[in-house]
C-alpha cells in the first residue's frame, strides 16, 4: 500500500463504507464520520513498542499522534530525542508525526491503538490499573465508528471483559455499533536490529470479520512480513501470552540443567553441543531472565488458569527455577573467585572444598539458639553428606539450618533416640540441597549448616 493510495481513500474505505451502510440500514443514523477516508491514528503510550509503531505509520502516510502522560518524554520526543534510543532523530520530524500529553489533541481518531506496559504486583497478580486508566483515556476522546485496537499483553478476555466495558461506560457508545474493538499483540524485541517491526509476521484480530479486515489493511501498510488473522480476539490473546511462556520454560528447562550439570562437573556447553547434533533436539541456552515480558507474562496465564479453577504446575516451576538463578549465578561466582583467589569470599556465604562437606577442615560449629534442645558438638567428621540426603533416610545427628532458623533439617522433632534422628524434613531437605550448591558440586556453605548431638535424657 502507498501513501498516495491513502490519500485517495482507496484502501480501507470499502470495509468502512460496507460498515456505515449497515448501520444506516439498521439505525438511519449519519454515516459521513465513517465515509471519509480513514487516515488519522492515535497511539496511547510512547515506549518502545508504541513509538516504533508511530514512527512506521507516519512513514507510510497516517496522520499519526503520540500521546503519553509523560510530559517531559513528549518534550523530548518533539526536539527529536528518543528516550528509548530506537527511533533515529531525523524519523522523529516527519511531518506526518506528531507529540502530545494533551488528550485534547487525540479527540476523534479514526484509529486509536494503545500500547500500554501490563505489569504484575508483589504477589505475582496482573496489575491492569494502566490499562484501566488508558481505557477511560480513549472513552474521553472516542467518535462514532472509530476502531480501538490494542496491543497490551494480556490474559484471554481482557480485551473484550475488561477493556470494552471501560470504553462504553465512560463514551456512552455501544460496543459493535458506535465503536469497535480489537486486539493486535505486539511482538517487538528491544534492541534487535534483525527482527523489527516490518519484518515481523502481525497477529491481527477484532470482534467481528469488519474490523479484522480492517486492521488487516491498517497494519498491512507498514508490516511487510506478512498479517495472520486470527479467528478471535481471545486467540490472538492467548497466542501472545504463550509466545512469552513458552520461551520461560524453555530456558526454565536449561537453567536446572545447568545446575544440575555444574553439581557433577560437567561443562553445561559441551552437553548442548554434543545433544544438538541429533535432528530433533532444540537447542536452548541456559541464562538469567528478567525485564517485563518472559519473566512477567506467565503469571498472567496462571492468574486466568487460577480463576477457572486450573492450578498450572508446569508453569509456575519453570518461573520459580529461572527467578532462583541470579543466587545460583552469585554464588558460584562467590565460589569461583574463593578458589581462584585461596580467601574467602566477603558475605554470609563461605564456599570450601569437597574435603570440607566431609568436615576434614571444618571449623567448631555455632552456638545453638537459646531454647535449642541439645548441645553444640564438635564435629571432624559430618555424619552424612548433605548432598547425598533423601527423605527418609535415618542419620546419627541432627542438622539444622543457619541463620535464624530453628527449623529442622534432619529430625524434624525430637529424636527417637542418642544416636538416631527421625527422618528428613521434606521442606528442610530442599533448604540444604540448596545450601550445598557450589561450583561444580565441589563444597557447601558452613555457615548455612551445623549438627546438633541428640539431647540427653
Amino acid at each position: 500500500m502507498s501513501s498516495q493510495d491513502l490519500e485517495q481513500g482507496e484502501t480501507l474505505l470499502p470495509i468502512i463504507s460496507e460498515r456505515a451502510e449497515k448501520k444506516e440500514e439498521d439505525e438511519g443514523g449519519t454515516i459521513e464520520e465513517m465515509t471519509h477516508p480513514p487516515k488519522t491514528i492515535a497511539l496511547v503510550g510512547l515506549g518502545y513498542v508504541g513509538l516504533p509503531l508511530a514512527v512506521a505509520f507516519a512513514r507510510t502516510g497516517f496522520a499519526v499522534t503520540g500521546f503519553d502522560l509523560n510530559a517531559d518524554k513528549v518534550r523530548r520526543l518533539t526536539a527529536g530525542d528518543d528516550p528509548t534510543g530506537s527511533v533515529e532523530p531525523s524519523e522523529l520530524a516527519h511531518p506526518g508525526l506528531s507529540f502530545t500529553s494533551d488528550e485534547r489533541e487525540i479527540r476523534g481518531r479514526d484509529f486509536y491503538i494503545v500500547a500500554i506496559p501490563t505489569p504484575i504486583d508483589a504477589a505475582h497478580k496482573p496489575d491492569l490499573t494502566a490499562l484501566h486508566l488508558a481505557s477511560e483515556l480513549v472513552g474521553r476522546v472516542i467518535g462514532q465508528g472509530a476502531v480501538v485496537c490494542y496491543e497490551s499483553t494480556v490474559y484471554p478476555g481482557v480485551t473484550e471483559d475488561f477493556c470494552a466495558p471501560i470504553i462504553e461506560r465512560v463514551s456512552g457508545f455501544t460496543r459493535g455499533r458506535d465503536f469497535f474493538i480489537g486486539y493486535s499483540p505486539e511482538r517487538i524485541n528491544p534492541g534487535d536490529r534483525a527482527h523489527t517491526l516490518e519484518s515481523i509476521v502481525k497477529v491481527v484480530s477484532g470482534e467481528d470479520e469488519q474490523t479484522t479486515n480492517a486492521l488487516a489493511e491498517l497494519y498491512g501498510a507498514v508490516v511487510t512480513a506478512g498479517i495472520h488473522r486470527a479467528p478471535s480476539i481471545r486467540v490472538a490473546e492467548a497466542a501472545k501470552v504463550i509466545e512469552n511462556t513458552q520461551r520461560d520454560l524453555n530456558i526454565a528447562l536449561m537453567n536446572e540443567l545447568a545446575v544440575i550439570f555444574d553439581r557433577l562437573g560437567i561443562p553445561t556447553r559441551d552437553v548442548l553441543e554434543a545433544a544438538s547434533t541429533k535432528w530433533n533436539f532444540l537447542r536452548f541456552s541456559p541464562g538469567l531472565v528478567g525485564g517485563h515480558c518472559i519473566g512477567v507474562d506467565p503469571y498472567y496465564l496462571t492468574h486466568k488458569a487460577e480463576e477457572i479453577g486450573y492450578i498450572p504446575q508446569v508453569i509456575l516451576a519453570g518461573r520459580r527455577i529461572n527467578d532462583s538463578m541470579g543466587k545460583f549465578v552469585r554464588r558460584r561466582k562467590d565460589g569461583q573467585a574463593a578458589h581462584q583467589g585461596g580467601r574467602r569470599p566477603k558475605g554470609r556465604a563461605n564456599w570450601h572444598s569437597r574435603r570440607d562437606v566431609q568436615g576434614e577442615r571444618a571449623r567448631p560449629p555455632q552456638q545453638p539458639r537459646a531454647g535449642h534442645r541439645g548441645r553444640t558438638r564438635r564435629v571432624r567428621r559430618l555424619p552424612v553428606d548433605p548432598r547425598s540426603l533423601r527423605d527418609g533416610q535415618r542419620v546419627p545427628a541432627r542438622i539444622r539450618l543457619q541463620p535464624r532458623s530453628d527449623r529442622s533439617i534432619l529430625g524434624a522433632g525430637r529424636p527417637n533416640s542418642r544416636r538416631t534422628a527421625r527422618g528428613v524434613h521434606a521442606g528442610g531437605l530442599e533448604r540444604v540441597r540448596a545450601a550445598v550448591e557450589m561450583p561444580r558440586g565441589e563444597g557447601y556453605d558452613r555457615r548455612q549448616i551445623r549438627v546438633l548431638r541428640p539431647p540427653r535424657r
